[in-house]
């Protein structure tokens, strides 16, 4: 979105004074500039901290997106500063609506990007009136391809593949492609499922052990590769999705890194 600076810096014109420009209620002049919250200094150790562990994965992903950006007039005072010390010059911003969810924030990590993103993408659809058939999010685009956040039922059909972190592949089942899910990952960060499973682990709202050492627990284990490591997998398809969801949070994985198809 940043790459085009004056389809951007118009976009968020339009989220903090709506599409009537005629009638203005805050002069956004050549003065005013376009500000990343989360610096555009890949190498800030500022940054770092903040963001955590997978800084890397995060402003790779974010750092030119809507939920990133906003307008100042104080740019050259924030450009590298921390989180903090941005927010405190936010507070003397007149951009209300851009900058509404970022005051009260003390920390600024991929959540608060992508909560803000939701925010300010619904305002710019209300905002530009597109037609009904545009604001629809598209379920099926006859390849077959699904994705996490769909309000979907999918019982009756059958997995056939799938894409997470740019890895492709192919499955028999919703079962299998559950199990792949955890291999790949498991491959990533190794002793984040083992630690998991050295406890029995039982998600949140569940009463079931979803990973275990120790497959006399599970109704229907399956092993993930040779790790010693046991999935419950007896579970529906719609039931295996959430499941792939709550591993996505346990790795501080976006949703829209998984993609699958379906028969």
């Amino acid at each position: 979105m940043y790459q085009n600076r004056d389809s951007c810096r118009l976009l968020l014109k339009i989220l903090e004074n709506g599409i009537d420009t005629l009638k203005e209620t805050v002069n956004i002049n050549k003065d005013v500039t376009i500000e990343h919250l989360m610096s555009q200094n890949r190498d800030s150790e500022e940054w770092h901290k903040e963001i955590g562990d997978n800084f890397y994965y995060v402003w790779d992903k974010y750092i030119h997106t809507l939920g990133n950006l906003t307008l100042t007039g104080y740019n050259s005072e924030l450009f590298d500063k921390p989180f903090i010390e941005k927010n405190m010059i936010k507070v003397r911003s007149k951009f209300v609506f851009l900058n509404s969810d970022i005051i009260d924030k003390e920390h600024w990590n991929e959540e608060a990007i992508r909560a803000r993103a939701e925010r300010l993408s619904s305002k710019l659809l209300s905002e530009l009136r597109l037609p009904d058939e545009f604001k629809k999010i598209k379920k099926e685009d006859g390849s077959g391809r699904h994705s996490l956040d769909e309000n979907v039922d999918f019982t009756g059909k059958k997995a056939k593949s799938f894409i997470l972190l740019g890895e492709n592949r192919e499955v028999r089942s919703a079962t299998e492609m559950l199990v792949s899910v955890c291999e790949i990952l498991n491959e990533l960060e190794p002793d984040k499922l083992l630690h998991l499973a050295r406890q029995n682990f039982i998600p949140e709202n569940s009463q079931k052990v979803l990973f275990s050492l120790n497959s006399t627990l599970l109704t229907d284990g399956k092993e993930i590769s040779n790790s010693g490591i046991y999935i419950e997998t007896n579970k529906s398809f719609n039931d295996i999705l959430r499941t792939i969801k709550k591993i996505l949070d346990i790795f501080a994985l976006s949703y829209d890194d998984f993609v699958f198809y379906v028969n």
